[in-house]
Protein backbone atom coordinates (compact mmCIF):
# COMPACT_ATOMS: atom_id res chain seq x y z
CA UNK A 1 0.00 0.00 0.00
CA UNK A 2 0.98 3.58 -0.77
CA UNK A 3 0.60 6.60 1.68
CA UNK A 4 0.48 10.13 0.57
CA UNK A 5 -1.32 13.13 1.94
CA UNK A 6 -4.25 15.27 -0.40
CA UNK A 7 -5.24 18.90 0.32
CA UNK A 8 -8.81 18.75 0.27
CA UNK A 9 -12.08 20.79 0.99
CA UNK A 10 -15.23 18.69 2.04
CA UNK A 11 -18.28 20.34 1.18
CA UNK A 12 -21.68 18.52 2.59
CA UNK A 13 -24.83 20.12 1.07
CA UNK A 14 -27.86 19.09 2.71
CA UNK A 15 -29.83 18.19 -0.75
CA UNK A 16 -26.81 17.17 -2.59
CA UNK A 17 -24.20 14.98 -2.79
CA UNK A 18 -21.20 15.11 -0.15
CA UNK A 19 -18.46 16.83 -3.13
CA UNK A 20 -14.75 16.47 -2.13
CA UNK A 21 -12.58 19.49 -3.77
CA UNK A 22 -8.87 17.56 -4.06
CA UNK A 23 -5.80 20.13 -4.49
CA UNK A 24 -3.53 18.53 -8.02
CA UNK A 25 -0.79 20.11 -8.42
CA UNK A 26 -0.67 22.39 -11.76
CA UNK A 27 2.00 20.39 -13.25
CA UNK A 28 -0.37 17.01 -12.76
CA UNK A 29 -3.26 18.85 -13.51
CA UNK A 30 -2.85 20.85 -16.93
CA UNK A 31 -1.88 17.27 -18.34
CA UNK A 32 -5.20 15.92 -19.44
CA UNK A 33 -5.24 12.71 -17.82
CA UNK A 34 -4.41 14.43 -14.46
CA UNK A 35 -7.84 15.17 -13.11
CA UNK A 36 -9.33 11.79 -13.68
CA UNK A 37 -6.15 9.98 -12.50
CA UNK A 38 -6.49 11.97 -8.79
CA UNK A 39 -10.32 11.67 -9.06
CA UNK A 40 -10.05 8.05 -9.59
CA UNK A 41 -7.63 7.38 -7.32
CA UNK A 42 -9.60 9.06 -4.31
CA UNK A 43 -12.65 7.07 -5.13
CA UNK A 44 -10.78 3.81 -4.90
CA UNK A 45 -9.55 4.56 -0.92
CA UNK A 46 -12.75 5.86 -0.14
CA UNK A 47 -14.21 2.33 -0.77
CA UNK A 48 -14.62 1.37 2.33
CA UNK A 49 -15.47 4.85 4.06
CA UNK A 50 -19.18 5.42 5.62
CA UNK A 51 -19.67 8.75 3.65
CA UNK A 52 -19.25 8.80 -0.08
CA UNK A 53 -17.48 11.82 -1.43
CA UNK A 54 -17.77 12.70 -5.12
CA UNK A 55 -13.94 13.48 -5.57
CA UNK A 56 -13.35 16.79 -7.65
CA UNK A 57 -9.85 17.83 -9.05
CA UNK A 58 -9.24 21.35 -8.55
CA UNK A 59 -5.81 23.35 -8.98
CA UNK A 60 -4.70 27.09 -8.99
CA UNK A 61 -2.46 27.76 -11.59
CA UNK A 62 0.77 29.79 -11.54
CA UNK A 63 -1.16 32.98 -12.45
CA UNK A 64 -3.23 32.14 -9.37
CA UNK A 65 -6.15 31.20 -11.26
CA UNK A 66 -8.18 28.45 -9.75
CA UNK A 67 -9.30 25.86 -12.49
CA UNK A 68 -11.52 22.65 -11.79
CA UNK A 69 -11.96 19.08 -14.03
CA UNK A 70 -14.16 20.10 -16.96
CA UNK A 71 -16.58 17.36 -16.72
CA UNK A 72 -17.63 18.05 -12.89
CA UNK A 73 -17.30 21.93 -13.05
CA UNK A 74 -21.05 22.60 -12.56
CA UNK A 75 -20.45 21.57 -8.63
CA UNK A 76 -17.18 23.58 -8.34
CA UNK A 77 -19.25 26.95 -9.56
CA UNK A 78 -22.01 26.49 -8.16
CA UNK A 79 -19.92 25.92 -4.27
CA UNK A 80 -17.63 29.56 -5.67
CA UNK A 81 -21.50 31.63 -6.43
CA UNK A 82 -21.19 31.90 -2.15
CA UNK A 83 -17.61 31.21 -1.14
CA UNK A 84 -14.01 31.81 -2.66
CA UNK A 85 -12.05 28.75 -2.91
CA UNK A 86 -9.41 30.27 -0.63
CA UNK A 87 -11.89 30.18 2.03
CA UNK A 88 -13.02 26.59 2.18
CA UNK A 89 -12.32 24.61 4.66
CA UNK A 90 -9.43 23.17 3.13
CA UNK A 91 -7.10 20.43 5.17
CA UNK A 92 -4.62 17.57 4.76
CA UNK A 93 -5.78 14.11 4.36
CA UNK A 94 -4.01 11.21 4.42
CA UNK A 95 -4.60 8.43 2.11
CA UNK A 96 -3.60 4.45 2.19
CA UNK A 97 -4.24 3.32 -1.51
CA UNK A 98 -2.93 0.50 -3.91
CA UNK A 99 -1.13 3.39 -5.71
CA UNK A 100 -0.46 6.90 -5.53
CA UNK A 101 -1.64 9.89 -7.93
CA UNK A 102 1.81 11.28 -8.24
CA UNK A 103 3.60 8.29 -9.15
CA UNK A 104 0.83 7.51 -11.41
CA UNK A 105 1.11 10.60 -13.01
CA UNK A 106 4.83 10.79 -13.37
CA UNK A 107 4.51 7.68 -15.08
CA UNK A 108 1.90 8.98 -17.89
CA UNK A 109 4.06 12.27 -17.99
CA UNK A 110 7.02 9.74 -19.64
CA UNK A 111 4.47 7.97 -21.40
CA UNK A 112 2.66 11.04 -22.60
CA UNK A 113 5.20 14.34 -22.78
CA UNK A 114 3.03 16.42 -24.95
CA UNK A 115 -0.23 16.09 -22.99
CA UNK A 116 -0.27 19.15 -21.26
CA UNK A 117 -3.42 21.89 -22.37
Amino acid sequence: MKRFELTVARIEEPDGMPLMFVQVPWRYFSHFLGPTTFESVVSRAMLLSTVKYLPISVSQSPAGEWKCDPVLEHHWKRILATTKAEELDWHIMKVEASESPFEEMDLKLKIFPYGEG
